[in-house]
């Protein structure tokens, strides 16, 4: 015969067990597919949207020990936060398109891959386009899934000045130095 403590023992567990489920569940992030990984790329850049930007908004869309390598420099949250509040003392709209996702799913992270077409207005009326190749880590933090790590390689920045020309920023062609400073028409910027 058991012994009647052992049994009484029995309901309180299960009422703990019951009781903790449900916490548990506010732990775990659903899992993540692509669709999922690619909508965390384009919230971290709602995020940095200039025009609405707020520190708390974009951390929120942060892993903790987030790191990013823009510019051929290592900027942590903190620093990358302080980067985007000074651009926004110049740069008054921001605006970028993405294409050619390349998804790849684990069990806690995604890694994603894409291109990124940026387009920005700066407070004297010039146009700014960039290219880059970018590559995320996404990964299970929070309860959620957030941006641990960014990878931005620019591929080209041209700008339109507000009479029309445009300035080739990057690539610099091998000998030149600077900037081609060619005039072009608005019409040539394709």
């Amino acid at each position: 015969m058991r012994s009647p403590i052992v049994l009484s023992r029995v309901p309180a567990l299960l009422l703990a067990l019951a009781c903790l489920a449900p916490m548990a569940k506010l732990h775990a992030a659903q899992p993540l597919d692509e669709a999922m990984a690619i909508a965390k790329v384009e919230a971290f850049f709602d995020a940095l949207d200039i025009e609405t930007y707020a520190s708390e908004r974009f951390m929120a869309e942060l892993a903790p020990g987030f790191f990013i390598f823009e510019m051929g420099e290592r900027f942590d949250a903190a620093s990358f936060d302080a980067f985007i509040t000074e651009a926004a003392k110049t740069i008054v709209e921001t605006d970028w398109t993405f294409s050619d996702f390349e998804v790849e799913l684990g069990h806690d992270l995604a890694h994603v891959a894409y291109l990124n077409h940026g387009r920005f207005v700066d407070a004297e009326g010039h146009l700014i386009y960039s290219e880059w190749m970018e590559s995320v880590l996404v990964v299970r933090a929070e309860a959620d899934w957030k941006i641990k790590f960014l990878q931005s390689d620019l591929l080209s920045r041209w700008i339109i000045a507000p009479d029309g020309t445009r300035t080739d920023v990057y690539p610099v062609t091998a000998g030149e130095g600077a900037a081609d400073t060619t005039a072009h028409t608005a019409s040539d910027s394709g």
